[in-house]
């Protein structure tokens, strides 16, 4: 069984066990047991079951963004590797995130933008969105009415 201590992931029969890597293949899992949820359950459990998939939304758009910057950071590094000139580098790369959020490529170039904005310049509304403390729609909010600030 695993725990959460500190943020990782912890194996509950030995504390010192490495955080688990979890992998697409585990979260497909994960989506495909949500589709199973206890339906037959209290209406206290109904609202325990509405805030904790809310707060799995969040936490998936958190590891979304962190995966988009990712993505860009190994788009761009393997572009300069080729060769390809400074000012053509992550073109396309709003494209590959539109497609596999199965959004519109401008649709995709904003939420790698978004994700560039949370992840580099504001660690505490991406650890709040991770946490699932706040919804992706808060923290686009946030990163939107703040973009006209600098980042001190």
């Amino acid at each position: 069984m695993l725990q959460r201590q500190g943020g990782q992931a912890r194996d509950a029969g030995h504390p010192e066990a490495p955080p688990a890597r979890l992998t697409s293949a585990d979260v497909a899992r994960w989506r495909d047991s949500v589709m199973s949820l206890d339906r037959d359950v209290s209406d206290a459990e109904r609202v325990d079951q509405l805030r904790v998939l809310e707060e799995l939304k969040a936490a998936a758009a958190g590891a979304q963004a962190r995966i988009a910057v990712d993505l860009d950071a190994s788009q761009v590094q393997h572009q300069a590797s080729v060769g390809v000139p400074a000012a053509r580098r992550g073109r396309g790369i709003g494209a590959q995130v539109a497609l596999a959020r199965r959004e519109s490529p401008s649709r995709g170039s904003r939420l790698l933008g978004f994700a560039k904005a949370l992840v580099n310049e504001m660690p505490h509304t991406f650890a709040a969105l991770e946490a699932g403390v706040i919804s992706e729609w808060r923290a686009t909010l946030l990163v939107r009415e703040s973009a006209c600030l600098t980042v001190a």
